[in-house]
């Protein structure tokens, strides 16, 4: 993994950085954009299929353009911090709420497991999920949203 994402840092980062100066507006910005679509390349590492990398790649790389364009015009959403919850203390009831959804999840049948497991468990946006599970983002989105109201009904 690691030595894929690296050999493709080394080979691409200066490239990208010029490509994307011009819309990033300055080649700061885009070496953080460029930057961050590598961190999110790990992250997301346990996403790729292994079928061409360069276009999985491109598509965090948009993704990431998309989401620091966004925050730069105030639509963002405010990122999660880590160091404000810390899962060891978590209730023994949000541990076994999250075994019960994730058994839930694992007795869907596909695509809808795939999509709420990469959702869920994963983490991935719904526009991303759409891409890795080859569905709609509409499709995406109603999968998402009608697990959403059986836990309510479940969980109320």
């Amino acid at each position: 993994m690691n030595d894929l994402i690296e050999a493709h840092y080394k080979k691409n980062f200066n490239t990208l950085v010029k490509r994307y100066s011009f819309r990033a507006g300055t080649e700061w910005d885009a070496e953080d954009i460029v930057q961050n679509s590598y961190e999110n390349a790990i992250k997301y590492f346990k996403s790729f299929n292994g079928n061409d990398f360069n276009k999985w790649f491109g598509t965090i790389l948009v993704n990431t353009f998309k989401d620091y364009k966004a925050k730069e015009n105030g639509m963002g959403h405010d990122e999660f911090d880590e160091d404000d919850f810390h899962a060891e203390h978590a209730s023994l009831q949000v541990k076994q709420a999250h075994k019960e959804i994730s058994a839930r999840i694992q007795a869907k049948e596909e695509p809808t497991r795939e999509v709420l497991k990469l959702w869920f468990e994963d983490d991935f946006m719904p526009k991303d999920i759409a891409i890795i599970a080859g569905v709609t983002p509409n499709n995406c989105k109603v999968i998402i949203n009608r697990f959403r109201n059986e836990l309510k009904e479940i969980y109320k």
